[in-house]
């Protein structure tokens, strides 16, 4: 782990640039595939919402597994995901998977009470996952509170899968490890954030903009909705390509 200056995040998504234009159709079909996983897990009454939450760290693994094969010339391939389910990490993944979905729970839950909900309505709230729309100063102070408690989730989550799964790091090593990777990046990841925010706030904007200047005109929602899918496939393969980026200048090439 070690300090980095805040160009490195900028740095993080030229790499997953160049990483992704190496197999750019390839990448995209499995981005595709993980849509429609998603959709169809989405479909499951009551767990649906939560599935993709416990499985997060599997999808994690395989695409960075995907990244490792572009950058060896393997050609990234469906079957890919096979080894990581056949791995020993495999169950620990889905201890880890497990341990996040409580505790976003936890915090989603508690955010929703505090801000007027009871228990049951918080837990069935479709939105629960967000963060209430701040009425008053309490409640934006609570959600102030519950925003920072999920960013420190995150930081302790994030590279927690890779680690288990190439570094044979129990949960509590890759948690503690992944935690203070990104506090001691602290710069770099702002940098890295606040482009991800332009990329991904720009296109929606444009896209909402232009569909509200034309009055919806069904023909041009239409040919929106067609750059829209296979835009946020490519962001969505980037995404994962620069994080891979990421963790290599973090804690070096997965073996």
């Amino acid at each position: 782990m070690q300090t980095l200056p805040a160009k490195t995040g900028w740095i993080w998504l030229k790499d997953g640039w160049k990483l992704f234009q190496q197999q750019a159709m390839e990448l995209s079909r499995l981005s595709v595939a993980y849509f429609f996983l998603l959709f169809a897990i989405g479909i499951i009454p009551i767990v649906g919402q939560w599935l993709p939450i416990l499985l997060a760290p599997i999808f994690s693994v395989i695409f960075i597994q995907a990244c490792i094969h572009v950058e060896q010339k393997i050609p990234v391939k469906l079957n890919l995901v096979l080894p990581v389910i056949h791995s020993p990490a495999f169950k620990t993944l889905l201890k880890l998977g497990f341990l996040y979905l409580i505790a976003t729970l936890f915090i989603s839950v508690a955010s929703n009470m505090m801000n007027g909900d009871t228990f049951l309505q918080a837990i069935n709230n479709k939105h629960a996952m967000g963060f209430k729309i701040a009425k008053t100063p309490g409640a934006m102070l609570n959600t102030l509170f519950f925003g920072l408690l999920h960013l420190l989730l995150v930081m302790a989550f994030c590279y927690a899968a890779p680690l288990i799964f190439w570094n044979n790091m129990g949960i509590k090593k890759a948690v503690f490890y992944s935690f203070f990777a990104v506090y001691k990046a602290t710069k770099a990841f702002l940098v890295y954030s606040l482009a991800w925010t332009m990329l991904i706030i720009i296109p929606i904007f444009f896209l909402g903009f232009t569909a509200l200047a034309l009055l919806f005109n069904k023909g041009i929602i239409a040919i929106l909705i067609m750059i829209a899918v296979p835009l946020f496939v490519v962001l969505t393969s980037l995404m994962y390509c620069s994080f891979y980026a990421s963790y290599v200048t973090l804690f070096g090439k997965p073996e």
